[in-house]
Parts: C-alpha cells; sequence; structure tokens
C-alpha cells in the first residue's frame, strides 16, 4: 500500500497584536486631564454665577457709598471721634475756626462746623447700618455737587460771542460721619478741599 499523503495541517489566522501599556496610559491620561480642564471649567463657571447673584441680590445699604468706608467703618469712626483727642481742646478750637474760616473740611468736625465751613449740602440723608429700624448704628451722609463750566478755546464765534455750546463738569463730594456725628476720614475727591494738616493754620480757600 502506498503510504497516504499527510493531510496537511490548517493554520489559525495571525491575532492581532495587543495594545502595548503605553497607549492605554496615554489614554487614560488624556481623558483624566480632559476631566481635570471640565472641572475647572464649571468651578469657574459655577463662581461666575455665585457673584452675578450676590451682586444682583438687595442689600440693606445702598451701593452709591464708598466702599473704602463701609470695609472699615469701626475705624474710620473712632477716628472722627477721637480726633479731638489728639491735641489739647483749645488748640482743636483754634484748629476748627481756622478751618471755617478757610473753607475746608477736616476728620472730627461735626455736622454744624462742616455746614459753617462749606455750606448746607446738596443732598443729605441718615443711613442705618444696622439690621432692625430701631438700630443706633446710623450715620448721616452728605453730598456736595458742583457743575462747572469747561473753560476751552471757542471754535466758532457769532459776532463777538463763542457760539460754541457750554460743557459742563461735575464734580461730587461725599462725607460720612459717624453714628455720633463726627466728619470721618476720607474725603472722595471733589468741591470741597480738606485740610489734612496737623496745625492750626489753614491753607484751604
Amino acid at each position: 500500500m502506498e503510504p497516504t499523503a499527510a493531510q496537511p495541517q490548517h493554520a489559525h489566522p495571525p491575532q492581532p497584536p495587543g495594545p502595548k501599556f503605553s497607549q492605554v496610559f496615554s489614554v487614560t491620561l488624556k481623558v483624566i486631564l480632559a476631566l481635570f480642564v471640565i472641572s475647572i471649567i464649571i468651578g469657574v463657571g459655577y463662581g461666575i454665577l455665585v457673584s452675578i447673584g450676590k451682586s444682583s441680590s438687595p442689600s440693606s445699604i445702598n451701593h452709591d457709598f464708598s466702599d473704602t468706608y463701609l470695609n472699615s467703618r469701626s475705624s474710620y469712626n473712632s477716628g472722627a471721634d477721637d480726633a479731638h483727642t489728639k491735641m489739647p481742646l483749645s488748640q482743636w478750637k483754634r484748629v476748627i475756626a481756622e478751618d471755617i474760616r478757610g473753607h475746608c473740611v477736616r476728620q472730627g468736625m461735626t455736622t454744624h462746623e462742616v455746614e459753617k465751613a462749606v455750606g448746607k449740602p446738596t443732598t443729605a440723608k441718615v443711613v442705618n447700618y444696622g439690621t432692625s429700624p430701631d438700630s443706633t448704628d446710623k450715620g448721616e451722609v452728605w453730598e456736595y455737587i458742583v457743575r462747572n463750566p469747561i473753560s476751552k478755546p471757542c471754535s466758532r464765534y457769532e459776532g463777538d460771542k463763542c457760539a460754541d455750546p457750554v460743557e459742563y463738569e461735575t464734580k461730587k463730594a461725599t462725607l460720612y460721619f459717624s453714628p455720633q456725628g463726627n466728619l470721618t476720614y476720607p474725603f472722595l475727591s471733589g468741591p470741597l478741599k480738606p485740610d489734612l494738616s496737623e496745625t492750626e493754620f489753614s491753607n484751604c480757600y
């Protein structure tokens, strides 16, 4: 008998190589990084929304008052109430009298002294900084507003008269008084001149 030919063995198809560890690690790292970036974006967005909500929420104190004063009221009020104790009383009275003659304001002045020095305010109101209507944490806020014409060369004449429209510059000074009625500091820029000297000789006028 003739020997039977050996039956060819069926070859298995080649298996695709599996992913390498470095590739898996790279993909994982990218996913983690993407999630981290997304979480940062979400956090920033949430912070913006919260800040907008706070800024739009009603407050018992109007927002037209100086943040400088509101953020340090205790310190400014104390400085205003104690200003007259920084020198002998006789000297303080001479300083205030000189400021009144010079038409300037000084930390520690009373509302009466301020009015004598620079006149009545344009607007005046009492602000309640407390949480109840009966709170004693109140203080007056005065505003002095002036509109001065802006001086500039004339561009067109009608005869001998300048035909340019008059432009004005508005200046506002806001004064805050402590609950005891003494003028605090700082003063916002405006039409008033503060006397910052420590002598009884004023340069305001």
